[in-house]
């Protein structure tokens, strides 16, 4: 029983993850961690507040939920809200694997704590938009006409097969 949860806290599930299906947990080392929703039996260190970053579009940050604070029985000392920090990674690590975080500060890393919510065929739009990108500035170094591929890249209606079609032509 985790008593009453307000309605603007939410849990990441999939039905794809195998498990328990909550995507993201937090531990006590600041690591977030998937399927940890029975981690310790603590289902609230999978809670999150969702809110909009102000100025952007479809931009939100990920924080530990407001009401989990010290003098609720439902919320660990090591989990609790902390104003200003949010869910995200720390650009400034050297490490060869940047890990999410529950705990990165707003102020600092503000970029690195924002997030989107996307439907699979926009993720794989922006993926192709992305690696039509990397091979039209590889292209342009090598002197190749990029008026098609710019023609495609710059059309709001453009496909993914569009997008692949550009690619594959610069790629002859």
């Amino acid at each position: 029983e985790e008593g009453e949860i307000p309605d603007d806290v939410y849990t990441l599930y999939s039905d794809d993850t195998g498990n328990n299906n909550h995507l993201t947990g937090r531990f006590d080392d600041g690591y977030i961690y998937v399927d940890s929703y029975f981690s310790n039996g603590k289902p609230s260190r999978c809670y999150w507040s969702i809110t909009p970053v102000a100025g952007m579009t479809n931009v939100y940050n990920i924080t530990t939920p407001s009401y989990l604070t010290d003098d609720n029985p439902y919320a660990e000392a090591a989990f609790v809200y902390v104003e200003g920090q949010a869910l995200g990674y720390n650009p400034d690590l050297t490490s060869t694997t940047w890990c999410l975080r529950w705990n990165i500060q707003l102020s600092e890393y503000p970029a690195a704590c924002q997030w989107a919510f996307v439907a699979p065929n926009e993720h794989a739009l922006f993926v192709a938009r992305a690696d039509l990108k990397s091979i039209a500035d590889d292209a342009e170094s090598k002197g190749i006409d990029l008026s098609a591929a710019k023609s495609v890249f710059d059309n709001p209606s453009a496909t993914v097969e569009d997008i692949k079609q550009a690619i594959a032509d610069l790629k002859q």
